[in-house]
Order: C-alpha cells, then sequence, then structure tokens
C-alpha cells in the first residue's frame, strides 16, 4: 500500500464518512444528536472571547451543507450541539473565527472538549493559468486543504466562504483572512475547472507578507454511465458508484434509472466500481472497471454490472491468538477494487473481527495496523489471496505481532513560578538535527509525536526560555521551566579586505549540537554592513555564514569563527571580511509584474556541488561565485512549484530574469527568459 492510500484511509476515517441509504434503497435510521465542547484560544494562550465556531455537514452526494453556529464565552468556551441528521455520506468540518483570526480543529471528538488555536489574518493574490499559463477569467477559486500545526484539514468546495474568490478579467483574485502559517492547496468551486493534476500545484505557506502565487487549472473531465443487475440487466436506482484516481476520492447516487454522471474530475485513470448499501439485506457488488480520461473529456455509457457478492471474513488476533487487535485496517484489493484507493478499507471490530462484501472472483487480503489510536503511522503485514464465489463466505484470520507503539511525548511548559504557560513556543530537534516546532495548549501542553529515536526540546514565551535543551527519560513527560536571562544576542559588521563596509549581504545564523549546524535565523547587513540577531537561547555554539547577494560588486561566501554564547551576553562576532569572486552569476528574479520573488532556488545545472545554489533574498537577488567564465547555465524552481531552466551571462549583475505566467508552467522545462537592466 502507497502512503497516498493510507493517508486516504486514515483521511476518511478520521473526517466521519458514512454511507447514503437512499429512500427507495432502505429506511433511512435517525442518527443520535452530536454535542461538541472545547475552547478557542489565541497563539500567546488567551481565551478568545469573540469568537464563532462553525461546524459544516456537506451532503457528499446531494451537496447540500448544513450549518451549526456558536459562540464562545467569556472564557473563551464553546458549546455546539449538532441536531440528529439521517445517515448521509458527508464530511463534517468544525474551525473558528475572530475578527484577527482564524483556527481549524480537525480531529474533532464529542469524547472531550477540545483546543482550536486562532492563527492571525494574512492574504494571498493568486494568478489561475491553463496549462499553457494563460489566465483564466472569471473563475470561482477556493481551498481544497489546510495544513497546520501538524495536521491537515480538508475544505470543502461547496461551503460558502469569503474565501472563495472570483478571478477577473486577467486571471487574478485576492483571497483575504487566510490563516497565517498553513500550507493551502487549491481548487475550483466551478465545475468546469479543476486543478492540473500533470502539473504540481503549489502548497503555499501564509505567512503574513505573501508573494503572488500561480495556480495551474485544466478543463474538468465527466464520466457518465449505467449500473444494472448481471441477471436481468434491469437497472440498479440507490448505488453508491466510487470513483478513485491517486488523491481524488468521488462518491455519487445512480437515479431511478440507474444512471449517473460525475463531473469536476482532474485527469487521470479512474478505477469505478459500485456497491449497494450495507443495510440492503441482499448483498451485491460490482467489479471495477478502469477508465481514463483527458482534460475536457466526457466519457458517457460507462456499465457497471452487479453480481452477487461475496463475504470476506475472518478475526485478527495477536500471535498466540487469544488477544484480538482491533486498532487496524483490512485492505482488499481484486475485481471489485483495483487497489487505488483506501476506501477498499473496513477497519477491524473492538473483538477482532471484520466482514467486508466483495465481487466474486481473486481477491488479496491485507492487513494494517496503527501504532498508535492517534497515530497515521501504520505497519503492514503480507497479504493472503483468496477465491470468492457469488453468495459464499470465506475466511482469512491474521495471527500477527503487533507493531511496537508510537506513544506521543508530552511536554509541559512552566512559568518561573511553576504556572502553566500556554501558548508558548516549544522546539523539538530530532537525532538528524531536523527542528519541529508547537504551541502549547490551554493547560501548558504539547503532544510530540514520538519516532522513537533521539529529541530534545527548547520553550520560549515572550522573554522567557529554558535554560537547556532537554532529553526525555524513557518516554516520560518532559517538563520545560522557563526563566529570563537565558537568550543571547549577536552582532558583527561584514567588509572588504579593505575594510570597507558591506551593505545588503545576507548573513545567516547558525547553532552548533555536537558537530551538526542548524540555521535558525537569516538578516541583511545595514548600510554599514552591521548586522544584528534577536535573542536565541545562549549557553550554544554559533557562527554566521555571509554571502553576497547580487546588489554590488560579488564576493566568495565566508563565515566567522565559532563562540560560545553566554546566556543573558550579547555576542560580538568579528569582522566577516569578503574576497572578491574572480566569476560569478548574479541577478534577480521577478515575476510577470515586476515583483520580486523570495525564496527562489537557484542552481548551476549538472553541478552537484552546495555551493553551486543559491536562494534568492527578499529582493529576489541571487548570487552563485566561483562559475566558468562567459555563459552559465542555471535553473529556477519557485516557491509555487514552477521549474524554468536556461543560459545567463556571467559576470554581470544587472541578469533581470522574469518568471512570466506564458513561459513558467510546471512540469515542463521552458526557457529562461532574461530582461537586461542598467546596461
Amino acid at each position: 500500500m502507497t502512503g497516498v492510500q493510507i493517508a486516504a484511509i486514515a483521511a476518511s476515517a478520521s473526517l466521519g464518512i458514512l454511507y447514503a441509504i437512499p429512500s427507495w434503497a432502505a429506511p433511512a435510521a435517525a442518527a443520535p444528536s452530536l454535542t461538541l465542547t472545547g475552547t478557542v484560544i489565541y497563539q500567546n494562550g488567551d481565551p478568545a472571547t469573540d469568537a464563532t465556531v462553525i461546524y459544516d455537514r456537506v451532503d457528499n452526494l446531494t451537496h447540500t451543507v448544513t450549518t451549526t453556529i456558536a459562540s464562545t464565552d467569556q472564557t473563551g468556551e464553546y458549546h455546539l450541539k449538532i441536531a440528529s441528521a439521517k445517515p448521509d455520506t458527508y464530511v463534517s468540518i468544525l474551525y473558528a473565527e475572530s475578527p484577527t483570526g482564524t483556527g481549524f480543529l480537525m480531529h474533532h471528538s464529542a469524547d472531550a472538549p477540545q483546543t482550536i488555536m486562532l492563527a492571525p489574518f494574512t492574504e494571498l493574490h493568486v494568478h489561475a493559468v491553463d496549462r499553457d499559463g494563460h489566465p483564466i477569467p472569471h473563475l470561482r477559486i477556493c481551498p481544497a486543504i489546510f495544513g497546520a500545526f501538524n495536521s491537515i484539514t480538508i475544505w470543502n468546495r461547496y461551503i460558502p466562504t469569503e474565501w472563495t474568490q472570483t478571478t477577473d478579467a486577467m486571471g487574478e483574485a485576492v483571497i483575504k483572512n487566510l490563516p497565517q502559517g498553513a500550507t493551502i492547496e487549491f481548487d475550483s468551486a466551478d465545475d468546469n475547472y479543476t486543478p492540473s493534476k500533470r502539473l504540481k500545484w503549489p502548497n503555499v505557506s501564509t505567512t503574513s507578507i505573501n508573494d503572488d502565487i500561480t495556480v495551474y487549472f485544466s478543463p474538468s473531465a465527466t464520466i457518465s454511465g449505467q449500473v444494472v443487475y448481471n441477471s436481468t440487466h434491469k437497472s440498479a436506482a440507490g448505488i453508491i458508484v466510487y470513483m478513485d484516481a491517486n488523491r481524488t476520492h468521488i462518491e455519487t447516487l445512480t437515479d431511478r434509472k440507474g444512471r449517473f454522471t460525475t463531473t469536476h474530475l482532474p485527469e487521470g485513470t479512474y478505477s469505478l466500481r459500485a456497491s449497494v448499501p450495507s443495510g440492503d439485506p441482499d448483498l451485491w457488488a460490482a467489479c471495477a472497471r478502469t477508465v481514463t480520461v483527458q482534460p475536457g473529456e466526457k466519457l458517457t455509457d460507462t456499465t457497471l454490472t452487479l453480481l452477487r457478492a461475496g463475504i470476506v471474513t475472518g478475526k485478527v488476533l495477536n500471535e498466540s491468538g487469544n488477544k484480538p487487535i482491533s486498532n487496524a485496517l483490512i485492505v482488499v484489493s481484486g475485481p471489485e477494487r483495483s487497489g487505488l484507493s483506501g476506501d477498499c478499507s473496513t477497519p477491524v471490530n473492538p473483538d477482532g473481527s471484520y466482514r467486508v462484501p466483495v465481487a466474486p472472483g481473486t481477491q488479496s487480503v491485507s492487513l494494517w495496523i496503527k501504532k498508535n489510536s492517534q497515530s497515521q503511522d501504520l505497519q503492514g503485514y503480507p497479504a493472503q489471496i483468496v477465491r470468492v464465489g457469488q453468495g459464499e463466505i470465506s475466511t482469512i484470520d491474521f495471527k500477527v505481532s503487533p507493531p511496537s507503539p508510537i506513544i506521543p511525548l508530552t511536554v509541559l511548559v512552566l512559568d518561573p513560578g511553576g504556572n502553566p504557560v500556554s501558548g508558548a513556543r516549544v522546539i523539538a530537534q530530532d537525532q538528524f538535527n531536523r527542528l519541529t516546532y508547537g504551541i502549547t495548549d490551554s493547560s501548558g501542553q504539547y503532544a510530540y509525536p514520538d519516532s522513537g529515536g533521539k529529541v530534545s526540546f527548547l520553550a520560549r514565551s515572550n522573554d522567557l526560555g529554558t535554560a537547556a535543551a532537554i532529553l526525555p527519560a524513557d518516554g516520560k513527560p518532559v517538563t520545560l521551566q522557563l526563566s529570563s536571562g537565558v537568550f543571547s544576542t549577536f552582532q558583527g559588521q561584514v567588509k572588504d579586505k579593505n575594510g570597507a563596509p558591506i551593505s545588503e549581504a545576507q548573513v545567516r545564523l547558525f547553532r552548533w549540537s555536537s558537530d551538526t549546524a542548524v540555521q535558525v535565523d537569516r538578516v541583511e547587513t545595514d548600510a554599514n554592513g552591521r548586522y544584528t540577531f534577536g535573542p536565541n537561547f545562549g549557553n550554544y555554539k554559533y557562527d554566521v555564514s555571509v554571502s553576497s547577494t547580487g546588489s554590488g560588486p560579488e564576493y566568495n561566501e565566508a563565515s566567522s569563527n565559532i563562540v560560545n554564547a553566554a546566556r543573558g551576553q550579547t555576542v560580538v562576532f568579528s569582522d566577516v571580511i569578503l574576497e572578491k569572486a574572480e566569476s560569478f552569476v548574479s541577478g534577480t528574479v521577478v515575476n510577470a509584474h515586476g515583483k520580486p520573488i523570495e525564496d527562489a532556488n537557484v542552481t548551476i545545472v549538472n553541478s552537484s556541488s552546495p555551493t553551486d545554489a543559491a536562494t534568492t533574498d527578499k529582493h529576489g537577488r541571487f548570487t552563485i561565485t566561483g562559475v566558468t567564465k562567459g555563459q552559465t547555465d542555471i535553473s529556477i524552481d519557485s516557491p509555487d512549484g514552477g521549474h524554468i531552466q536556461g543560459t545567463i551571462p556571467s559576470d554581470r549583475r544587472d541578469n533581470v530574469i522574469r518568471l512570466k505566467y506564458d513561459k513558467l508552467v510546471r512540469g515542463k522545462t521552458r526557457n529562461l527568459v532574461v530582461d537586461r537592466v542598467n546596461q
């Protein structure tokens, strides 16, 4: 099973997807009401007393939206009572808004109060273009997925919000009041366009200030057809038809004539299957069909034939066979299901049993066990093969050793007086020196998803911080005590070999752990070549690396000496002396409107040396030294996922590389366009 399939299984389970039973297929029973409680807080931990909490339930089959709204009280608490609903196929989303921020709660549960943290607002200027880079006017753009704080929220394009905006005649739209720090994928709220699957669309990390981004769309495809019974070829009404292709999962119902039509499909190869809802006493299932659609294609007369279903059943037990394993998924692939979707899975019951209706034929049955109840990480076991006839029951039992559980580490942050600190920032550094950031909740706690490796923790809140990194002991909770006077600040100056200050040089600050350095900050020198870094944890070793950015004479990169930073002190690095480069490539990367593009990756083609690469600064500038004189082949990867490649002259600072929307196309290498200025 691929990671995408596992993610699809986990996402569908967490979103609470139920199967529809239309009136002509089986009687509908009322679902019990649901009560959700919790607290809404700001990132500093203060309660949001002016927030509105929204629960949207979207019927995947009728696309109707039911909204329940509640306001927070003076302590930031909310109480939502969700009215009873018939068991429609639906996706539910819980989020909160205030006058200054918004936040999401992906895994909402009625079992215990939960906290929604609000992030400040930001906005994005979006350009919608087709596969050839031409603007798409009058297109409604909306979010598809929000990712923040190590979780995702799958949005639904049928929910009407201010985040759905229509592009103007130039294909541009401004989407406001998005959460800062979130990663966003986009969709179209219109049926006639979908995000391009062949050309990767961007994941946009929203900060307080954002550059323009480009999102690529393709004309939507349509698949329609009919479901019939094999013995009589009579049309099958009220049947759920599933369509799966990579990350796309669609469900629809057949009408009274057994016909179905689905629009808003990205190009791709789809597995189509159909089955009667589980409430029907006579189980039927259809063998899957695989069809491929191109952008804008309308595929008609796709027939799915229902056969009398067989049953695959069994139990999942430990190796001794005396204890059930319930935190698991059974995944079936065969004639009914092609294995393209996580919907071919069924959760194992608390007693370890499972039961899956399948189409007749040879089935591959595999087992996946979660490492804990909250984890999306699953361990797979070898599949077993079984042949099932119409109306037959085949039994497959699994006796396995369950995986070692992943136990989240609880990190508690306390102030100097021993009181919990909400909204504190927790910094985790793992054995590979990767940094993970988290925010403590209203009780001062943060749950770190332990990977089983070595990890250390620091924390900070305003001018308070931990005096030293803490290593957890045998998975026990970690307590981080904040105190004052633990931070160090850093200063220095950058000069050329004649002692003249170098302005607008890029300075990166590195913190050392053992023999490995991690970049923790980046600034530019001022007009006097000076730089200053704000508070960072003391009692560590630090150094800086300095490079020029293309605004003046080009210099070779250089580093300072490594120093020990005492807590509460200002560290002054020795002057960093830059020598002029004998050869270089330099320039400025801008978008179609001439706006600089920050954080674009520029590399020398066919070079694996880390010194043959650079990242553009906030002015869009870059410099790579030590290149061959004359012409240099470079490639540029923009933050929105685009790629462009070409040749520019070396030893010039006036190269302006303009990423034009009719030239930059994801998935293809286009000729680099260089404008020359100030010649």
